[in-house]
């Protein structure tokens, strides 16, 4: 009796887990023609965004102090781009944007974004988490070859039109393993 229950609980989670994983990538698919879709239309018709970054933290479980006293961590920069916010209040942005690596040399980047954002009651402040896909070029990494990554993001939004923005790149020790704090304007 057990052993049939056991088979048919499992035949049970095996159907679910394919339904499961077919819903998966159709709902995969449709984010990312939707994606597609925004980001033609923050091209012709979004907001204008700047950029500005300011400061990278590399984080002390994967840098000796001496290490984090050695690496740049001004990372100054900025940059361009246009956004758009869709029906269900998300960000979907296209930027270019460089800053100055822990090296003290020019990261260069380029790509796409996109935030989803919950209201913080009775302010005008929204948190907002997303992920950003984009090719990025720096002097220690394949000279200046672009290479693609997709990182997390975090948002602090204050009346749809600033915010403070923070990625993690992960990595091993002395190497990723970093916060990168910039904020982002927005206007018509």
């Amino acid at each position: 009796m057990k052993a049939r229950l056991g088979a048919a609980l499992a035949a049970l989670l095996w159907c679910a887990s394919a339904t499961a994983a077919t819903n998966w990538w159709e709902d995969f698919k449709e984010h990312v023609s939707n994606n597609v879709e925004q980001s033609k239309r923050a091209w012709h018709e979004g907001r204008y965004d700047l950029y500005l970054s300011g400061y990278t933290w590399h984080l002390p479980f994967a840098y000796s102090s001496e290490d984090r006293d050695e690496y740049n961590n001004n990372a100054w920069g900025g940059g361009i781009g246009k956004s758009v916010i869709d029906d269900k209040g998300r960000t979907h942005g296209l930027f270019a944007f460089a800053f100055d690596d822990s090296h003290g040399k020019p990261q260069y980047n380029f790509g796409y974004s996109w935030t989803t954002y919950w209201g913080i009651p009775r302010t005008r402040l929204d948190a907002g988490l997303g992920y950003t896909a984009f090719f990025f070029m720096r002097s220690d990494y394949a000279n200046y070859f672009p290479i693609p990554v997709v990182l997390p993001l975090a948002s602090l939004r204050w009346n749809k039109s600033i915010e403070l923005l923070t990625t993690y790149v992960p990595g091993g020790e002395g190497n990723g393993n970093v916060m990168l704090f910039f904020g982002r304007a927005s206007w018509k």
